[in-house]
Formats: structure tokens, sequence, C-alpha cells
């Protein structure tokens, strides 16, 4: 996501965004969804199209960062078109009745077995054993 941010923005502006950027992700997921919130304020006057990516971005990335996912795998699951796909064949090729991580972590496992071109994918397995620990977990 950071990208499509940067994508928006030139000059000195792109330092200091980009490294603020990098401070928020690195800080707990609460004090991180406050931090990138404060960011899409203060961007919003003179870069309202890396305001707007960036509004739209926070939730998935938190989420990845939640899981504990590691790069390159994170940097392509922060793009919520990713997510949406990985999700949305999860839950067909799952046919799980259940709702949630639970029907994700069904399907996710043939998902993964059939991805090849996502950066990172060799680290699905351990996306998925997570996600089946937190549905397990789930009341």
């Amino acid at each position: 996501m950071r990208d499509e941010v940067m994508d928006h923005m030139s000059g000195d502006a792109r330092v200091e965004v980009g490294d603020a950027l990098e401070l928020a992700w690195r800080q707990a997921p609460e004090e991180a969804a406050k931090s990138l919130r404060s960011m899409v304020s203060k961007l919003r006057r003179r870069h309202p199209g890396a305001a707007e990516r960036l509004e739209r971005g926070i939730e998935a990335s938190l989420r990845v960062a939640v899981l504990g996912v590691q790069p390159p795998l994170r940097k392509q699951l922060e793009s919520t078109g990713v997510v949406h796909m990985a999700i949305e064949k999860s839950l067909t090729w799952g046919r799980s009745k259940a709702g949630g991580a639970a029907a994700v972590a069904a399907g996710l496992p043939i998902w993964r077995q059939r991805t090849r071109r996502l950066m990172g994918y060799r680290e699905l397995p351990s996306l998925v054993k997570t996600l089946q620990e937190k549905a397990a977990a789930a009341p």
C-alpha cells in the first residue's frame, strides 16, 4: 500500500510521508490505526489522492499486521484486491457453511495450492495455520 500512497505524491513530501508510514506500521495495531488516520487528515488538503488511498487501505494493512504476516507476502496481502480475491476463492472452494475466519480457513488451503503468482506465496502455509488457530479459538 505504501507504493500506492507514494504514487500520489512528489518531492520532499514523498520522503516525509514514506518515513511516517514506516513508523506507523511498526507500532502496535491500535496505535498504528491512530497514526494512520491522523496522516489521512493531514494529507487530505495537499494530497487528496494519497489520503484516499491510505484511508482505503488502513483496515486491510492492520488486519495483515495482526496476523504477523511477513514481507513480501504482507505487502501483497495489504492490497485490498488480493485479499478480496483470496477470501472469495476460499469461500467458493472451501464450501464451508461457517462464517468469518472459519470459512476462509476452510478454503484457503485450496487457494494456496492453486496460487503461484502472488509474491511471497511460500509463506501462505503459515498464514493458513494462523487463521485456523484463530477460527478454532473463536466462540
